[in-house]
């Protein structure tokens, strides 16, 4: 269960930074 947790941890983590990622990328880019 560990396991399951902190994988869907990192998968959250690795989600929001993509969606930071491309909010930066898109004010730039405007």
């Amino acid at each position: 269960m560990t396991k399951i947790n902190v994988k869907t941890k990192l998968k959250a983590v690795e989600e929001y930074a993509n969606g930071n990622v491309t909010l930066a990328s898109v004010r730039h880019k405007y």
